[in-house]
């Protein structure tokens, strides 16, 4: 059975996305994002696309609900 990608967080631009990714990356939490560079060639697509999409796996959301949650401060 293939684990289930989910959306976690949707960010506007990349930098703020790519901080949150570094987080759940340094606590060994597989993530991706998406969207980013499309969003990096032209920001006008933002609201077409639904800008900068983090991904995680189903099994892991929890997991970076808390982490983020008490992190995000």
């Amino acid at each position: 059975m293939r684990d289930k990608i989910v959306t976690l967080r949707t960010f506007s631009n990349s930098t703020e996305a790519k901080i949150v990714k570094s987080k759940l990356d340094a606590y060994g939490i597989p993530c991706m994002l998406t969207n980013e560079n499309i969003l990096g060639i032209n920001p006008i697509y933002d609201h077409t696309i639904g800008g900068v999409q983090l991904k995680v796996f189903e099994k892991d959301i929890e997991r970076a609900q808390l982490l983020l949650g008490s992190t995000d401060n």
